[in-house]
C-alpha cells in the first residue's frame, strides 16, 4: 500500500504525463497539418474545401499546446513539475530498496529473485534531485522568457489583440527550442516513472526514451491516414 507521499508523487506524475502528451500531440498534429497543406496544390485544396473546420482545428491545437505547457511550468499551481520534483526530493524514502521491494514483491516467484532485483536498484541522493531541479529551472526560464506571455496574453486572456504585438511575441519562439522543451518533459516523466518502478538512475543523461519520437510519428501518420479519403473525393 502506498503512503501519502508516494500517492502524491504518483498523482503528480500522472498529471505531468497527461499534459506532456497533450502538448506534444497537439503540437505535432498542428505541424503536420501545415506540412500536409504545403506539400502540393492538391493537398492545399483538400484542406481548403473545409477551411473553417481546419482553421478552428489549428487554433484549438495551438491553444492546447501553449495551455498545457503553461500548466506544467506554473509555479502558482498546486500541481505541476515543481510539485513532482519537490515531492520526490522531500520524500527520498519512497525510493529506498525497502520501498521498492514492497512495491515489486508481487512480480517475482521467490524472495531470492526479488532480493537480487532490488539489490541492483539505484538509490537516488539529494544531489540527484538538486540536479533535476536545476534542469527544470533552466527549462522554465526558457518558457517564461519566450512562451509564457503567448499563453497568458494571447490564449488565456485577450491582452494582446493587435497583429504587430502578436507577431512580436511569436517572433521570440523557436521550433527547435520548443521541441527540446517537450522532449525534456517526456524524458523527465519517464525517468521519474522508471525510478519509482524499477529503481533506475533518474539522470536524464543516463537514458534515451522513444516516447517523444513515437508521438511525433503517430501525429503525422494519423493525419495522413485520415486525409487520404479526402484526396480521393
Amino acid at each position: 500500500m502506498c503512503n501519502a507521499a508516494t500517492s502524491t508523487f504518483i498523482r503528480e506524475l500522472s498529471l505531468i504525463r497527461d499534459d506532456t502528451f497533450a502538448t506534444a500531440r497537439a503540437y505535432f498534429t498542428y505541424k503536420a497539418i501545415h506540412a500536409f497543406g504545403a506539400e502540393s496544390k492538391e493537398n492545399y485544396h483538400v484542406l481548403n474545401r473545409h477551411s473553417i473546420f481546419w482553421n478552428i482545428t489549428l487554433y484549438s491545437l495551438q491553444n492546447t499546446f501553449f495551455t498545457c505547457l503553461g500548466r506544467i511550468f506554473d509555479q502558482k499551481s498546486p500541481h505541476g513539475i515543481d510539485t513532482l520534483v519537490r515531492t520526490a526530493q522531500e520524500n527520498p524514502g519512497m525510493f529506498s530498496t525497502k520501498a521498492l521491494s514492497e512495491r515489486r514483491k508481487g512480480n517475482f516467484r521467490t524472495e531470492a529473485e526479488l532480493n537480487e532485483y532490488v539489490g541492483k536498484a539505484y538509490v537516488p541522493t539529494a544531489a540527484d534531485f538538486r540536479a533535476l531541479r536545476k534542469e527544470v529551472a533552466a527549462k522554465r526560464k526558457i518558457f517564461e522568457e519566450k512562451y509564457r506571455d503567448i499563453r497568458h496574453k494571447v490564449f488565456a486572456h485577450k491582452e494582446v489583440v493587435e497583429d504587430d504585438e502578436r507577431r512580436a511575441l511569436f517572433s521570440k519562439t523557436n521550433i527547435g527550442e520548443f521541441e527540446e522543451l517537450m522532449e525534456f518533459l517526456f524524458n523527465l516523466e519517464a525517468a521519474m516513472q522508471s525510478l519509482l518502478d524499477n529503481g533506475d538512475d533518474p539522470s536524464l543523461a543516463a537514458h534515451r526514451w522513444t516516447f517523444f519520437e513515437d508521438v511525433k510519428r503517430e501525429a503525422k501518420d494519423d493525419l495522413r491516414a485520415m486525409l487520404q479519403g479526402e484526396k480521393k473525393e
